[in-house]
């Protein structure tokens, strides 16, 4: 991998290596260890790492933090796939970990994530060179229809926005181009650059000047119209090319430079390229540095807000939790879940433990209507598999429906330690989400939120945060949840109280960090609507006996570096 960064850079103008470090397999330094040196080495604009995995994840999250309002940090994680993940523990040892986990909460911590390994140079110099984006909002100016249309594609799918210009730039762009051209953006000059490449320059002038704009895209052929066309062009796009740089400075915004000649080594470029601006061959790559820009934009004004990655808590607050170490369980039933949780003060559907029919009928006659019944035992952990739920139950079924969930229960597992069984009053929500903590491998407790009920593996549509949350984090949570118009209310339903949503995370976040024993929690369904939120069901698995309550380190292998 160094190899081949050092061989792409040498043959860029402007980009180039202050250091390499080998990191192997950490057994002594760790990566964290390396970032306040080269932070405050003046030499160094930004630090690129390439990581399989990391024995002290935490760390890294906690040092990261304190780095990136600096200097900035561009990661490639590799063992995304399984057979990626595979190679990975082969070859070094190191659990590669989830994927979407590390991005998100390398993110969190103000890491850039690249997903290519030919973006990883490319992000880096932009960042290390451009002035961060104010904002997702590209302009992008294009000598040709397709290379315009591919650029929106690849911004769009970034989570870029390619806004529309006000009336007075597209005013100031018809003075400039043909009736043919396209004055929204993007911006397609229709040849109205072939014979006078000076009017790349009063383009990108207006486009830059946009008040909806906060990076401008630069795609297709310039710096390579004196290999195209004629070759006294050339000159003529020196000149734009510096003029470009002098409006970049002047404007502080970043301008990337996608162009089919980026590979030829013109003068054109090599002045942009020296004076901080990039110039790629690919799309994908120019989309993906203006994705990072952004994203490193919003960073650094939002970094303040967001989670330090530290736990305050040593001792379980739960005395359910509490009761369970002693009992020498690591698994709560739903009941001691539930009883935890509104200990804390969390939204919890109201239920009672029925240890025989006559109670249950007593607890359903309370609820005043339908009930949902399920099992309760630690060793059936998935309750439905056991035949261990049954959901609206009427009072006339109460009894019978008791006898038969524990029949069910002992057939499924006849060792069972059976509890009793939990009553509950009949819920409905207008969405169903999952709230869950893990311990991660490398980054320890991360919270995760999305879609949930019965499909949450089929959707996947969840987000990943690293504890303890701050609110920021929480809302950002929220925000990276594809379904959207689902929050916001689809086919007629009120929007989701997303204020409500927030306060529970944090709650759960306080919960886990007041309870280190707390390896896993899974919340599922949890009931959301325009009225608030409702835990609906609730495992949590304790952690084993003498396991650290932050990283596990991850164990040492065999290194070939």
């Amino acid at each position: 991998m160094a190899i081949s960064l050092f061989t792409e850079a040498a043959t860029r103008e402007g980009v180039g290596y202050s250091h390499y470090v080998g990191v192997g397999n950490e057994a002594d330094l760790k990566f964290h260890e390396y970032l306040p040196y080269l932070n405050d080495d003046p030499e160094t604009d930004a630090i690129v790492l390439y990581v399989e995995g990391m024995s002290e994840g935490r760390a890294f999250l906690q040092a990261a933090r304190e780095v990136t309002p600096e200097t900035p940090i561009v990661a490639l994680k590799s063992g995304r796939s399984a057979v990626g993940k595979q190679s990975a523990s082969s070859h070094t040892g190191a659990l590669a970990g989830d994927s979407a986990v590390a991005h998100a909460v390398l993110e969190q911590a103000g890491v850039v994530s690249v997903d290519r390994s030919d973006e990883l140079l490319a992000v880096a110099n932009s960042l290390s060179s451009l002035p961060a984006a104010d904002g997702p909002n590209v302009g992008i100016l294009a000598d040709g229809g397709g290379h315009a249309t591919l650029a929106a594609d690849a911004l769009a799918e970034r989570g870029l926005s390619v806004p529309n210009v006000t009336d007075e730039t597209q005013r100031r762009l018809d003075e400039v181009l043909p009736d043919a051209a396209s004055v929204v953006n993007p911006v397609d000059v229709a040849g109205g650059t072939d014979d006078d490449q000076r009017v790349f320059y009063d383009c990108a002038e207006a486009i830059i000047a946009d008040p909806n704009v906060d990076a401008l895209l630069l795609a297709g052929l310039f710096g390579g119209y004196g290999i195209r066309f004629a070759e006294q062009y050339t000159d003529v796009e020196c000149e734009v090319a510096e003029e470009l740089v002098t409006l970049a400075e002047r404007h502080d915004t970043p301008i990337v430079v996608q162009s089919a000649y980026a590979e030829f080594g013109t003068e054109p470029h090599e002045i942009l390229r020296e004076s901080g601006i990039p110039v790629v061959e690919s799309i994908d790559v120019a989309a993906s540095s203006l994705e990072s820009l952004a994203a490193y934009g919003e960073h650094l004004t939002t970094a303040d807000e967001k989670s330090d990655f530290r736990f305050d808590g040593e001792d379980n607050d739960a005395a359910e939790i509490g009761h369970a170490i002693e009992a020498g369980r690591r698994q709560l039933s739903e009941y001691t879940a539930k009883r935890a949780l509104r200990e804390r003060g969390l939204p919890v559907v109201p239920f009672e433990l029925a240890e025989s029919p006559s109670e249950a009928l007593d607890a359903a006659t309370d609820a005043d209507g339908p009930v949902a019944m399920k099992v309760v035992s630690p060793d059936i952990v998935h309750k439905s598999d056991a035949g261990g739920v049954a959901l609206g139950v009427a009072d006339d079924a109460v009894e019978a429906t008791y006898e038969e969930l524990l029949a069910a229960a002992e057939s499924y597992a006849p060792d069972a330690d059976i509890e009793g069984v939990l009553v509950s009053p009949m819920r409905e929500g207008s969405v169903e989400l999952i709230v869950g903590v893990v311990d991660d491998e490398q980054f320890g407790r991360v919270m995760m939120v999305g879609l949930g009920g019965v499909f949450v593996e089929v959707l996947e549509d969840v987000a990943f945060r690293a504890l303890p949350l701050s609110e920021a984090d929480a809302r950002d949570m929220l925000d990276d949840i594809e379904a959207q118009e689902l929050l916001d209310g689809a086919r007629g339903n009120p929007p989701v109280d997303r204020d409500a949503v927030v306060d529970l995370l944090l709650e759960v976040s306080a919960f886990v960090e007041a309870n280190p024993a707390v390896e896993e929690l899974d919340l599922n369904p949890v009931f959301a609507d325009d009225d608030g939120v409702e835990i609906v069901d609730a495992a949590v698995t304790l952690r084993a006996p003498g396991t650290d309550t932050e990283t596990v380190p991850a164990p040492v292998g065999e290194s070939d570096d």
